[in-house]
């Protein structure tokens, strides 16, 4: 049976990659017979890639397995000397003759039949050469690249300054580790972080553990990192130094260590070994003469630091060129500064009382340096404030011309979204949207079970008509500092995604500001959780939120345009896992719950993704479930910051398992953080949100003076309108992916326009169609029905 060209093609790519790791196995084993033929020293064998499986020692050679045999990795140890020149060469021709004898032996075993033969044309013959020919390219490939990369990586840039003095022969070759540990150092440069920068950290102690890397590697990655990561300067600069005594880079960074640990006279006496060698590096010159110069100053010779920091702006200007200079200079000049505010202040030193004993300049010269240096300051102040005065003239001349050119293509979720976007955290309410603020009593627990009574504002949105109309209790996340909370102002979603959400399907909108928040008050915080970050208990949180959910409850039940035997529970955060605790409290009316990214404990600034004590908050809910359970749905996003993908999981699991009635839906990830998804992920919950409610029987509201759908065609499908223009067609996505309320017109030539997110969505729609058409235009879609009449 005959091969078909992707089969063939696949079976290729197996062969060569085949080929590749018997020819790697093969000269590195090759390598290590001869080195200990040839009295070569070898610290360390790894056979294989991956978690290691089993690790000892043969001899003085320390031998790993891992798990994916994929090669093995031979690193040399130090000798008393220098191997012979001979030993070398045997070293590396010994992985060459070892690659050719693997050629030999794949040519033998196919004439005398004792491999299979895989690749076959399209009528089954057996390709015997070209099967032949891809394994052997794959030993010369093995062959150049033993060849040429151990005197590559020795005389590359950043490891040949560390084989300086030493006696390993150029037998080494690049590790997995030293890429792993570039990777994440290239991408903390590039975000600058908190989260990559403890990457970068867990990367190098790691790698520094695992022992993957070469010598040259362990001297290279710890001076490979940002400042900021090394909280093992004085381990790691100690190590590299026994790594490489006769290295001059290495002396000099121990030497800046110890300078930088306040070791200055241990500092000192390294850095002055070889702070005058000649062909120094340029770094290295500037850096041993920076550091030194702090050394000499620490120690009080002033002079001493003067000469050295003169030497090291001459160097600069001699040595560096472009912006380099500039940073170099900035550098020094920062350093001067930081040892001239260590002095004494100047009229203490040179009052006219020490004058006689410590001055050579008379006091018109003295007066005449100080208001010198005044003018230089001065001079430098100007030009400081020249630079950012044109920086932010060319900024403002930029933004404007950036919003010159997005004017013209300004859509309606722009304009929508202004309109309806809140001037501040306490605006006034809005009659438009039928919004009150009244004040409604509650009593909270306090710690140590202290009763406190007090008031807590409560935001309404209220459809039109005169009801009865179910409702939803809206409750919000939790703020933990108390300057937050005091600026938290009122909790009023509704001018964003509530009011048109919940009313446009007839629901009454309670938006309760707890006791502790803003315009509630925020001098007590009954929500607080004391203990250590691993032992928190959140019964607090979850307290506070159903005893204001049960007062709002209270209050609804008052009111005659409200139905009390129709309420839900909706909640984001904290405000989440407090609505599914109250929800176990059987709570008159209620009938269902809402659950956005509920939960407690997560911090995405100090610990992104691990939330304090999760296990009290899968308590939490488990203990509410087996209390009494309605039927509920639970959104999360893959990349929430707070909670991360896994423990939103386990908490449901849990709680489905402890009685609970829950529908779990894990979101895409939503913008920076999914933990936003309230606001941001709304084209996701909104069609699922839909099919729940109308599953508990709510069905949505229509829109007042909407007409009647038609089933023209399909709402997800493209207009099928002749004519149609093009950017019509990108409209009606975007018109797609909002909320209702929202309406799109056509015109008869081919034009269109929609509004959305606005009060008068249909009204708006048609007045932007037909000021785009010069003419009448229709509705075609009005919410999530199709009304177009050809």
């Amino acid at each position: 049976m005959g091969q078909t060209p992707g089969m063939s093609f696949l079976l290729f790519l197996g062969l060569f990659f085949l080929g590749l790791s018997v020819g790697a196995v093969a000269y590195k084993f090759g390598r290590l017979v001869c080195a200990r033929l040839g009295s070569i020293p070898i610290r360390r064998m790894v056979i294989g890639r991956g978690p290691i499986l089993v690790r000892g020692r043969v001899g003085d050679i320390q031998v790993e397995l891992r798990l994916v045999p994929t090669g093995i990795v031979v690193t040399c140890a130090e000798s008393a000397s220098m191997p012979k020149q001979s030993a070398v060469a045997l070293h590396l021709l010994s992985g060459v003759l070892a690659n050719i004898l693997v050629i030999g032996l794949i040519v033998w075993l196919h004439l005398v039949g004792a491999v299979p033969t895989i690749l076959r044309n399209d009528i089954g013959m057996p390709l015997i050469i070209p099967q032949v020919g891809i394994l052997i390219l794959a030993q010369l490939i093995c062959i150049a690249s033993s060849v040429a990369e151990p005197f590559v990586y020795a005389g590359s840039r950043q490891i040949k300054t560390y084989r300086e003095g030493t006696t390993r022969p150029p037998i080494s070759t690049r590790s997995l580790g030293i890429v792993r540990i570039s990777y994440h150092i290239a991408r903390h440069q590039r975000l600058n972080d908190r989260g990559s920068h403890r990457k970068v950290w867990a990367a190098l102690q790691r790698e520094l553990a695992r022992g993957d890397l070469t010598p040259e590697e362990e001297m290279y990655a710890p001076t490979f990192a940002d400042p900021l990561l090394r909280q093992k300067l004085d381990e790691w600069s100690e190590q590299a130094l026994r790594l490489g005594p006769k290295v001059r880079t290495l002396i000099a960074s121990r030497g800046s260590v110890l300078v930088e640990l306040g070791r200055y006279q241990e500092g000192k006496a390294l850095l002055r070994t070889v702070v005058f060698a000649k062909g120094a590096p340029l770094m290295d010159s500037l850096l041993t003469r920076i550091f030194l110069a702090r050394a000499e100053h620490a120690l009080g010779n002033a002079a001493a630091a003067r000469r050295l920091m003169v030497e090291a702006r001459a160097i600069a200007r001699s040595g560096v060129r472009g912006p380099a200079l500039t940073a170099w200079m900035g550098r020094i000049q920062r350093e001067a500064r930081e040892m001239r505010s260590r002095r004494l202040p100047i009229r203490w030193r040179f009052g006219r009382r020490s004058l006689k004993a410590h001055s050579k300049l008379s006091l018109p010269r003295l007066r005449f340096l100080a208001m010198d240096q005044a003018a230089r300051s001065a001079r430098s102040r100007w030009s400081r404030a020249t630079v950012m005065l044109s920086a932010a003239l060319v900024g403002l001349a930029v933004g404007f011309l950036l919003i010159l050119g997005l004017v013209p293509e300004l859509n309606q979720s722009t304009v929508a979204t202004r309109a309806v976007a809140p001037l501040d955290n306490n605006p006034s309410p809005d009659p438009q949207l039928n919004e009150q603020v009244v004040k409604v009593p509650v009593t909270v627990t306090l710690q140590g079970g202290t009763l406190h009574k007090g008031e807590f504002v409560l935001t309404i949105f209220k459809p039109n008509g005169p009801g009865p109309f179910p409702a939803v209790v809206v409750s919000h996340g939790r703020v933990g500092s108390q300057k937050e909370r005091a600026a938290y102002g009122r909790a009023e979603f509704g001018r964003s995604w509530m009011y048109y959400y919940w009313t446009l399907r007839g629901f009454v909108v309670l938006a309760p500001t707890r006791i502790g928040y803003g315009v509630s008050g925020a001098d007590i915080d009954p929500e607080y959780a004391p203990g250590p970050c691993n032992a928190f208990d959140f019964a607090p949180l979850a307290s506070a939120v159903t005893a204001h959910i049960r007062a709002t409850i209270e209050y609804a039940a008052t009111q005659a345009w409200i139905d009390k035997d129709n309420l839900l529970l909706a909640g984001q955060s904290g405000g989440g896992f407090g609505s599914i605790v109250a929800a176990g409290e059987r709570l008159p009316g209620v009938k269902a719950l809402v659950n956005f990214a509920g939960g407690a404990g997560g911090s995405p600034q100090s610990h992104p993704e691990q939330p304090c004590s999760p296990q009290d908050v899968e308590l939490q809910l488990v203990k509410a479930a087996r209390r009494g359970a309605i039927p509920s749905i639970w959104f999360y996003a893959e990349n929430d910051r707070f909670w991360g993908a896994k423990l939103p999981r386990a908490w449901h699991a849990a709680y489905v398992e402890a009685g609970g009635t829950a529908e779990f839906h894990m979101l895409p990830p939503s913008q920076e953080d999914g933990h936003e998804i309230i606001g941001s992920g709304y084209e996701h919950w909104r069609p699922r949100l839909d099919h729940f409610l109308t599953s508990m029987g709510f069905a949505p509201r229509k829109l007042p003076g909407a007409p009647r759908p038609t089933r023209f065609a399909p709402l997800g499908q493209a207009p099928p309108v002749p004519a149609l223009f093009a950017r019509c067609l990108e409209r009606y996505d975007v018109f797609l992916k909002w909320d209702v309320p929202r309406a799109f017109a056509l015109s008869p030539t081919g034009d269109c326009a929609y509004a959305a997110g606005e009060l008068d969505v249909m009204a708006k729609s048609l007045k932007r169609c037909e000021q785009r058409a010069k003419q009448a235009c229709k509705l075609y879609a009005v919410n999530d029905e199709v009304v177009w009449v050809p």
